[in-house]
């Protein structure tokens, strides 16, 4: 297939309507028909969309609780009449700046638990027994500590723990992920190269450097996704400590059609 009609053939994939699309590049596991048009991958949805409004009243509930502490994690505090006015006669004028004490205090948590946890590596495995299993250890902490470099754990970690400290629970998930980037590729044209290159009505010569930009992997591995508190959805059922012990958990996030469909 020519460039241009393998865009145009991926542009008409991803305009098309997800329930009529066929998916069939994609086997469902045990013989299984989930696709969206199916009634029983709306079944699905239906029980999914169930749990969801079920697990969104903890939100709601707590949602002014967690507005006002939003407001006390702040550093900064709105100007009130007499200090506008200061600032408005001389903008070099210092005013009064607050910190709340529950700002100060999560902040002394926060870097307390970044410098008890957050050593190299941040898991430390030892073998037991044999000495296998002791360099099989060390080789599989080499790995993660790797991992926690490339997708920045301790950043993903820090987060987790204002939010603990903010809202009384921090959310996260562990997801295996890879980092793709466009890497320069030189080939050599070959006469069969040539020929086709020729087609699309450019100028060639046999011997000459192709340069393509290419999508590849250059990393991968175990990445930790926190996840917001505000679209956290937890079985109502448990407190968030036990958050194990109950049907089920998930969480909210944005994505399109576009990415859907590819």
């Amino acid at each position: 297939m020519k460039p241009m009609q393998r865009i145009e053939a991926e542009r008409k994939s991803l305009a098309q309507n997800i329930e009529e699309a066929n998916f069939t590049e994609y086997d469902y596991p045990e013989g299984l028909d989930l696709r969206p048009r199916n009634e029983h991958a709306k079944w699905i949805v239906s029980e999914l969309m169930e749990r969801a409004r079920a697990a969104s009243v903890l939100v709601d509930n707590a949602s002014e609780q967690w507005k006002r502490m939003d407001w006390t994690m702040s550093s900064y505090v709105p100007l009130d009449a007499a200090e506008t006015k200061t600032k408005n006669s001389d903008w070099r004028k210092p005013v009064h700046v607050v910190v709340p004490m529950t700002f100060a205090s999560m902040e002394t948590y926060a870097a307390y638990c970044c410098s008890t946890f957050l050593g190299h590596p941040i898991h430390k495995l030892r073998g037991r027994g044999s000495t296998k299993a002791v360099i099989e250890a060390a080789k599989l902490e080499r790995v993660m500590a790797a991992q926690n470099l490339w997708f920045k754990e301790g950043l993903r970690l820090d987060g987790l723990w204002r939010d603990g400290f903010t809202y009384g629970a921090g959310f996260a998930s562990p997801v295996w992920k890879k980092h793709k980037a466009r890497v320069p590729i030189n080939d050599v044209v070959t006469p069969l190269i040539a020929d086709v290159i020729r087609e699309e009505g450019l100028s060639v010569d046999v011997g000459d450097i192709l340069r393509t930009m290419e999508e590849e992997v250059v990393f991968e591995g175990n990445d930790l996704q926190v996840i917001d508190p505000w679209h956290m959805l937890r079985d109502p059922n448990v407190p968030a400590a036990r958050l194990q012990d109950g049907e089920y958990a998930g969480w909210i996030y944005g994505t399109s059609s576009t990415e859907l469909l590819r």
